[in-house]
């Protein structure tokens, strides 16, 4: 058991106003780390780009994925992926399509949630990845998200309408579905402290922790070169050269959610 083991299931949603921010990066890390960590944990991709699944390897032609358990075709059990170090549902193109299919479906917004409640107590974490947009597939995942939503921001690619866009639907979701939608930590990512422009986008990212009223976590992800070739070789963050600034800090980043979120 790990030192700090939760008692009971914890489940996160790992979102952005736009794409290009480390989420999915975020999520893959994050997931492989609680892992390392021994905890359990299973990895939802709510993205329908698939760039989880694809980052995990996983083949999606003729198999179920998250697409199915929304739309209650194929239960959540044997859908699961069980991957070297984290279980997965996968995702891919197919599930771009719920928003028009639920559009007049009653409690569409509770779909992923109740898709995933026969199964948590299986998991120590459940992480999700949300879209790069607001609509139905982010409302899911963040009324799925019982204990909050982490944002990845490289501030410069987070505009104040997109902070607050993203604070309002938060909010939304908190009144209507999901008391727990808050954001818990903001993530800066693509960081590099060597340049002076860096400095404000400090300053940026300490306005949206101020805004969301939530900390900013003081692990910061370096911008790497070579977390992008892992990803499109489909390999495991923690199986990268240890020398890559980006590897280290999301290990340091892992040790402070569980500190965080573990209190």
């Amino acid at each position: 058991m790990a030192k700090g083991k939760t008692s009971s299931n914890r489940t996160v949603a790992v979102a952005n106003r736009k794409g290009g921010c480390c989420k999915t990066t975020t999520v893959g890390a994050l997931a492989s780390g609680l892992t390392q960590q021994g905890y359990k944990v299973l990895a939802v991709d709510m993205d329908p780009q698939g760039n989880l699944t694809d980052w995990a390897g996983f083949d999606t032609e003729d198999k179920d994925t998250v697409y199915e358990v929304i739309m209650q075709r194929s239960p959540v059990n044997e859908t699961i992926v069980h991957l070297d170090r984290y279980d997965l549902l996968p995702a891919d193109a197919a599930l771009a399509n719920v928003e028009a299919e639920l559009a007049n479906v009653q409690g569409r917004e509770y779909r992923l949630r109740e898709a995933l409640e026969p199964i948590a107590s299986e998991y120590d974490f459940i992480v999700i990845d949300t879209p790069p947009n607001l609509g139905l597939l982010t409302i899911q995942s963040f009324a799925a998200a019982a204990d909050g939503v982490v944002v990845t921001t490289d501030a410069g690619s987070f505009a104040t309408k997109g902070m607050r866009d993203l604070a309002e639907s938060l909010s939304m979701t908190r009144k209507y579905i999901n008391p727990n939608a808050r954001v818990i930590g903001i993530l800066l990512t693509k960081f590099n402290p060597r340049w002076n422009t860096m400095k404000t986008m400090k300053e940026v990212t300490e306005k949206f922790s101020e805004y969301f009223d939530a900390p900013l976590y003081q692990t910061f992800i370096r911008q790497s070169v070579g977390v992008m070739t892992a990803q499109l070789e489909s390999i495991d963050i923690y199986d990268m050269d240890k020398s890559i600034g980006a590897v280290s800090d999301y290990q340091s980043f892992v040790k402070e959610f569980i500190n965080n979120i573990t209190k």
